[in-house]
């Protein structure tokens, strides 16, 4: 009589490296795993409310008397000057900028309710906003580990590695930002060698980072 192996056991390596090239090719080559075809998941179920309408209401309110009253810093001159034709009040000498609340309203009526988040391969567009969800890598982690060489820093192949499982995993619908900082890169110049690999070793949405006007 022939003892059958324990569910738990591993199959033999052999069945595995069998199961694996099969799945490789039926993946392109891309993965040797089963994972089920990228797509993006709606919710069903109604938002918990954690506040009650007078109260959002009342959040709301505050937030416009907060812009019009005391207003918000900003450092670029050419900002103020767009919210100065747009009809912000901007004074000179200061970087405070105000708003009036009938301009703020009539600006937030323009957004959409949903819009559309376009990826370099449309297969892997995503939807934003209604019922729509999307799931993300975290990003701008300082440090990364793994089993090999344990906890550090992160680098720039270490971050090329992380873009590469995203790329790879259907369960992430975007690659979000930096899923760790590559600090052997030069800040100056970070974001743009970030920017190329985001560019180039995924297909999906990803989110970019500026330094400067340059």
């Amino acid at each position: 009589m022939t003892a059958m192996p324990h569910p738990a056991e591993p199959a033999p390596m052999a069945e595995r490296s069998r199961r694996g090239g099969r799945a490789g090719k039926r993946a392109g080559g891309a993965a040797a795993f089963e994972q089920p075809p990228f797509r993006q998941l709606r919710n069903p179920l109604t938002p918990t409310k954690f506040v009650s309408e007078d109260e959002l209401e009342h959040i709301h309110l505050a937030s416009l008397r907060v812009l019009k009253e005391i207003g918000v810093d900003v450092l670029h001159d050419e900002a103020r000057r767009i919210m100065k034709a747009h009809g912000a009040d901007v004074r000179d000498g200061s970087e405070r900028v105000r708003f009036d609340s009938d301009m703020i309203l009539e600006l937030i009526a323009h957004c959409p309710a949903e819009f559309t988040l376009h990826a370099r391969n449309p297969e892997h567009n995503v939807r934003f906003g209604g019922d729509n969800l999307i799931l993300s890598m975290m990003a701008s982690a300082p440090n990364c580990s793994d089993i090999d060489r344990g906890r550090r820093p992160g680098n720039q192949e270490d971050y090329r590695n992380f873009l590469k499982l995203a790329q790879m995993h259907n369960v992430l619908n975007i690659t979000g930002g930096y899923p760790v900082e590559p600090i052997d890169i030069h800040p100056s110049i970070r974001h743009l060698e970030c920017i190329r690999d985001l560019a180039t070793l995924t297909d999906k949405v990803f989110h970019i980072y500026s330094l400067g006007k340059e």
